[in-house]
């Protein structure tokens, strides 16, 4: 496929740019090939190649280029659910990114933190990260990195039954997005709304919104966000009792995942929604 093409070719060029290039131009084609190997599954490997990228960084006092190598790292360990291995990692990044004032490194490490506890079953410790990054953005005025943020950070308060705060989350998305041009969160933020109106009982509205979060992310070809949105939906149809819709979207989800998985892990910086996550995700929903 086209990841090991281009991961073949990445190895290549690593060749010659021992013999020939600057360590910096090195270490960035050393990250290339470590990200390679991530798309491909092989987290370990990655993790090797990631590490060389970071000691050459560190060597060379590049604190940007060392921070997001740390990052790295400590994201590649958390999605082998090596929790303690990636806060270390994670931790040392969010220092350095603190000690040179980028917020927007800042708070892609607390969402990558969010994002293992709430893999790793600690909602609290997951909304705590996702606040930090919210409130990082905001200081930032990171709108593009903002509006998922936030979309994310009210689903997380909806699945804890956080509603005041999760309706004060879908507002201000609200707000963002018709103070610039809605873009490609309005999946995720349709089904906050959709989860916010189950609760409040108004089925109808929870139902549609629903439909548009689905119907956008086929328009937009997003096919994490519809597996996503299916999968909410899934879990809606379920708390109604309606097993048979239940289902049809659960087994649609699981086939979208499957056949998208490396596009999708590719894509997404935050979570790979390979089958396996897929089904975990519709299971929990």
């Amino acid at each position: 496929g086209r990841y090991q093409d281009a991961l073949e070719y990445d190895l290549q060029v690593l060749k010659l740019a021992k013999e020939h290039m600057p360590p910096s131009d090195v270490a960035t084609i050393l990250s290339n090939v470590g990200t390679g190997y991530a798309n491909l599954g092989d987290r370990q490997l990655s993790i090797e190649y990631h590490t060389e990228a970071l000691r050459i960084r560190r060597e060379a006092g590049e604190a940007r280029a060392t921070a997001f190598s740390l990052r790295t790292i400590g994201r590649a360990y958390s999605e082998i659910n090596e929790v303690a291995k990636a806060s270390t990692y994670f931790q040392e990044a969010a220092a350095l990114y603190t000690k040179i004032g980028d917020r927007f490194g800042q708070a892609d490490v607390a969402m990558h933190v969010g994002d293992m506890h709430a893999r790793n079953g600690d909602p609290a410790a997951a909304i705590q990260n996702f606040e930090v990054a919210v409130k990082l953005q905001r200081e930032g005025k990171l709108l593009s990195s903002l509006l998922p943020t936030l979309s994310y950070l009210g689903e997380l308060y909806a699945r804890e039954g956080r509603w005041a705060e999760a309706k004060a989350a879908a507002d201000e998305v609200s707000a963002v997005q018709a103070a610039n041009k809605p873009g490609a969160e309005r999946p995720r933020h349709e089904v906050l709304l959709a989860r916010i109106a189950e609760y409040e009982n108004k089925l109808e509205q929870a139902a549609a919104h629903f439909d548009t979060a689905i119907a956008e992310a086929r328009r937009l070809k997003r096919p994490e966000a519809e597996v996503s949105s299916l999968s909410a939906r899934s879990g809606f149809h379920r708390s109604r009792g309606r097993w048979q819709a239940a289902l049809a979207d659960q087994e649609l989800a699981i086939a979208i995942a499957e056949n998208e998985a490396g596009r999708i892990s590719a894509q997404e910086s935050r979570a790979s929604y390979r089958s396996s996550r897929a089904r975990q995700t519709v299971e929990l929903i």
